[in-house]
């Protein structure tokens, strides 16, 4: 694409205040129209609504960035002088698999800086949490390794904990990766020292979607997490909380590949029986159960403990209506209160109440209980 068009794209891309989804539209009427973004801009606005069917109040905000095309056009050249590369969703080298599940939901832009080739081949994630357990830890180094021998490239969302770990027993194996950064492009000093080698060796592709001289923040943390699982024709959960950017990522390819069918997997590792973490509730939800490994396993296997303690906990309220505390006190279970509550609200298709008694909520599996054991 000529260098001229790349201020358009990246003014259409970060503007704010106008969905994804309306800026993809335009995109979409331009390429029907057979006409570069630069003649959209400068079309009259009765054009704009005429054929690229943009309403008045889309004419407005997109009146605004106008004035900002040429500080664009600076900036572009100054990525392209210092190496980076500019992508946009019209490009050969834009990653399809984010077409693919994301839809009109694709960035319009893509910054990168290493070899882009990367962003053609199947991606493969391990995420998990940033304080992961060992456990966690060694499954992370065991799947990274062998999906990245098996020519898979591994998608890093390169943070503390998991992310850092896949990504670095992917280069321990000789393998590849993508490094999907929660800020902009050129703020990622650090890292680019850190993985300099490997990015001149063709090992690692850095990339970000945001304003490229944007720093980082939880927003865009968090909005980075979808990226990460949209390049991923596979995603391993090493470790999940119950909320955060790893379940909500999980949950979200959980019910997209129910919804349309999208060509996703969602593995999650079993935990061991005194872990404490949400990977048995994802397995719940949908998710495909493996061990340490990473190798898949019946689901009956993986949901049997669980079973168990879901059969003990219905037995108990039968008779009795009980606080979670108590609960967790009679079956010995090693659980937070939050955990407790959770699996006890789960269980209401089960037959399980929670009714208020007083200041406190008790649970328990028919109209008339008997007393409390404690």
């Amino acid at each position: 694409m000529e260098k001229s068009e790349l201020s358009y794209w990246m003014a259409l891309a970060h503007l704010e205040g106008m969905r994804t989804k309306d800026k993809m539209e335009i995109v979409v009427q331009c390429f029907k129209h057979d006409r570069q973004l630069s003649d959209f801009f400068n079309a009259s606005d009765e054009l704009k609504e005429k054929e690229y069917h943009v309403t008045k109040d889309h004419i407005a905000k997109l009146k605004t960035c106008m004035p900002l095309v040429p500080n664009y056009s600076f900036m572009a050249e100054n990525l392209l002088d210092q190496g980076y590369d500019i992508i946009t969703v019209r490009d050969e080298e834009y990653p399809p698999a984010l077409k693919k599940n994301l839809k009109y939901n694709s960035p319009l832009v893509i910054y990168t800086k290493g070899d882009k080739s990367l962003l053609q081949k199947q991606g493969v994630a391990v995420v998990g949490s940033r304080k992961a357990g060992p456990q966690a830890l060694a499954f992370t180094t065991t799947v990274a390794a062998r999906e990245a021998s098996a020519g898979n490239v591994i998608v890093s969302g390169f943070a503390k904990g998991v992310d850092r770990q896949a990504l670095d027993a992917s280069l321990a194996a000789n393998g590849y990766s993508i490094a999907v950064l929660p800020q902009g492009i050129t703020t990622f000093t650090s890292g680019y020292k850190q993985l300099y080698k490997h990015i001149i060796d063709g090992h690692v592709l850095i990339m970000s979607y945001f304003m490229p001289t944007a720093g980082w923040s939880v927003g865009l943390a968090m909005a980075r997490n979808a990226i990460v699982y949209a390049l991923a024709s596979k995603i391993f959960v090493a470790e999940s909380d119950s909320k955060g950017g790893t379940w909500s990522g999980a949950i979200e390819g959980i019910n997209r590949q129910r919804k349309n069918g999208d060509d996703i997997s969602i593995y999650v590792r079993v935990p061991e029986e005194k872990e404490k973490n949400a990977n048995r509730e994802l397995i719940e939800a949908g998710a495909k159960p493996v061990n340490s490994q990473g190798d898949e396993i019946p689901r009956s296997e993986a949901v049997s403990n669980i079973e168990k303690i879901t059969n003990a906990v219905i037995d108990l309220l039968k008779t009795h209506e009980l606080r979670p505390q108590e609960v967790a006190s009679y079956l010995k279970l090693d659980w937070s209160d939050d955990k407790v509550k959770r699996f006890l609200n789960s269980l209401s298709s089960k037959g399980v109440m929670k009714i208020k008694k007083g200041r406190y909520n008790v649970y328990t599996a028919m109209d008339n209980p008997g007393p409390s054991l404690f």
